[in-house]
């Protein structure tokens, strides 16, 4: 799924966020990682940084997803701007290897701010 995409998915009341969060943890653990990607999906669309992470991850290891390190990325940044420290990291390891997307960063802190933490 495009990352554009997902924002146009209808945002769940914030509550149901945290709840879909457990229930993709869950799948994933059972290797139903497309079910697993549509609560984070769902999750995402209302802005949750961890659920944001959680489909970096996806994309990442191409877990029920056609991997992609630049769809990860943009997951990566959106969580990392709003202070996830694993998204950081994983922002910071993905850009030191070489990984890129087409638009720059919006934010020059996210990888120093992962680098020090």
């Amino acid at each position: 799924m495009n990352p554009d995409r997902v924002s146009s998915i209808a945002p769940d009341p914030p509550g149901a966020a945290r709840r879909l969060i457990r229930t993709g943890l869950a799948a994933s653990a059972r290797g139903r990682h497309a079910k697993a990607f549509d609560n984070f999906a769902r999750a995402a669309a209302s802005g949750d940084p961890e659920a944001q992470f959680q489909l970096g991850l996806l994309y990442a290891r191409g877990e029920g997803v056609v991997g992609s390190l630049g769809d990860a990325i943009v997951w990566f940044r959106r969580a990392a701007e709003q202070g996830h420290g694993e998204a950081q990291y994983q922002l910071s390891l993905a850009y030191l290897h070489g990984g890129h997307t087409t638009a720059p960063p919006r934010s020059t802190r996210t990888v120093p701010t992962a680098i020090a933490s």
